[in-house]
Parts: C-alpha cells; sequence; structure tokens
C-alpha cells in the first residue's frame, strides 16, 4: 500500500459489457472460503507467528485469482488479480515509472520467498489509467497484459463488482503478501483478513483523508485493528456474494497500517475503463 504525505502507499519499498471478465469467475477451491478468521475478533500472534495486521493464514490457493508482482530481481513488490486469461488488474501506483519487461506475475502462488511456489507469466503490456494523479493517489488503477495465463482450479478469475452498488457496510476480506506491522517485513505466506466496509463521508472526517474521492473506498478501523500494509498494493478487497467473489477494491492508501481507514480504488468506477481496455 503507499503511504500518502504521512499515509502509505502500500508498495513493498453507460452499463458496461462484462464480457472481459471470466466466466466462472469468483470460485474459491474451498467451500469456506476466508473463514478463518472471526469477524469481530483476531489474534496477532497464531502459534507464535506474527499475522499481517490481524491476518490469518490462507489455505494453498484459496483466493486463486490473487497474484505475486515481481521485479527482476525477484523481489515481490505489489499484488493484484486476475481479471481473465491475458489480463491482470492492479494499482497504478505499482506500475508507475515500470516497464512490461521489468514486471513478471505469479499465479498459483502461495509462498514469495522460503518455498516459494506459483507460475510465472510475462507482462507483455502496461495499461495505466491516464487520469492517475499520484499527487492524491486518485484514479488507482492499471491493466497488465499477459502472455497467456491457462485457467485452472489453482489459477482463475475473479469477479466483477456492481457498477450500483457503493459498498457502505459490508464485510469483505483483503489478502496479501504484505508486511505483518507497519514498516515492518513481508509475510512468506499469503495472508488475509477480514475488514467492514464504510462510506466515504466518515472515511474523510478523518484527520488525512480529506482527499477520498468517489473514485476510492474505504475499509472501516477495526478494534483490535485489522488492514492491509505495504506489500499488499493491488492486491484484491472482494465481496463475497454466497456464490462468488467479486473485486470491488484494489489495496491503494492508508496512514499508517491498522490505525486508520484502508483505502481502496474503487473498482466499480471503472468497469467502462476496463471493458475499453481488455
Amino acid at each position: 500500500r503507499a503511504e500518502f504525505g504521512t499515509s502509505v502507499l502500500l508498495v513493498a519499498l453507460a452499463s458496461p459489457a462484462f464480457s472481459q471478465w471470466i466466466s466462472g469467475c469468483g470460485q474459491s477451491p474451498y467451500s469456506d472460503p476466508a473463514s478463518g478468521q472471526a469477524w469481530t475478533t483476531r489474534s496477532t500472534v497464531i502459534n507464535g507467528e506474527p499475522r499481517i495486521v490481524g491476518g490469518v493464514q490462507a489455505r494453498d490457493n484459496e483466493f486463486p485469482w490473487q497474484v505475486s508482482m515481481v521485479r527482476v530481481t525477484g523481489s515481490h513488490f505489489c499484488g493484484g488479480s486476475i481479471l481473465n486469461n491475458n489480463y491482470v488488474i492492479t494499482a497504478a501506483h505499482c506500475t508507475d515509472g515500470m516497464t512490461a519487461a521489468g514486471i513478471t506475475v505469479y499465479t498459483g502462488r502461495t509462498r514469495i520467498s522460503v518455498g516459494s511456489d506459483g507460475t510465472a507469466v510475462d507482462v507483455l503490456q502496461i495499461k495505466q489509467n491516464s487520469a492517475y494523479m499520484p499527487a492524491i493517489i486518485n484514479n488507482d488503477i492499471s491493466l497488465l497484459r499477459t502472455a497467456n495465463m491457462p485457467t485452472t482450479s489453482i489459477a482463475k478469475g475473479v469477479c466483477a463488482p456492481s457498477g450500483s452498488d457503493q459498498y457502505t457496510n459490508n464485510a469483505v476480506t483483503v489478502s496479501g503478501w504484505g508486511t505483518t506491522s507497519y514498516g515492518g517485513s513481508l509475510s512468506n505466506t499469503l495472508l488475509y483478513t477480514n475488514v467492514w466496509t464504510m462510506t466515504n463521508n466518515a472515511c474523510s472526517s478523518y484527520s488525512g483523508y480529506g482527499t477520498v474521492t468517489d473514485q476510492m473506498l474505504c475499509t472501516a478501523v477495526n478494534s483490535p485493528g485489522r488492514d492491509a500494509c505495504q506489500g499488499d498494493s493491488g492486491g484484491p478487497l472482494v465481496y463475497n456474494t454466497g456464490s462468488s467473489f467479486q473485486l470491488i477494491g484494489l489495496v491503494s492508501w492508508g496512514i499508517n497500517c491498522a490505525t486508520n481507514p484502508g483505502v481502496y480504488t474503487r473498482v466499480g468506477e471503472f468497469l467502462t475503463w476496463i471493458s475499453v481496455n481488455t
């Protein structure tokens, strides 16, 4: 996630057509995905191991749309989601200043360092939203055109969000390999945490959040805290409809981690842009 001002970018240092979103989308191989954490309680340490800002370890390929974006050095720096067999969706602040040759996408990945796994996929083109405003991290969305990514049980696309639903008080899930505390180390294994969305009006009332726009979506401060953090940038915030997972947000920015609202790119505002560019 990005730190904005004293806030954090979360990088590790008309009715649109939905045909671009793959059929059979948003399906986990598990019958009870994202159920490993109660919605009202959490533990910061499980079996002596810290979890990302109140998160828990995902089972292997529990979120098969999740990808890891890796630099040429082999280091993970951002997350993303599979849109279809040739596109990944992520945050613009993850791609800003990057070249396609400088990014490799890993699908079907659970671990990023010790025992690293997944399938490497070449990025052929970056399509960064031309209206991206880095000063306030607005319109924070990019598409990566990739070599073909066959759909498998461990690598498949996420579903489109509703363009009309504002998602103002929903239980949602964010996942990634980001740091387990502000300024801390990346997690080797994929973690997730369950949080709640909030209204933009409530979000913008927090100090430092006056730049929250209609293109952003916020998650509430939880007690005790849960949040995305550095290294989770571009990764998925998903809503479980009961039959599939919708991609409603992309990890974007916040002030510190888990002490203030988390801010995400509101994907529903960009459905037409996605349709035109895929």
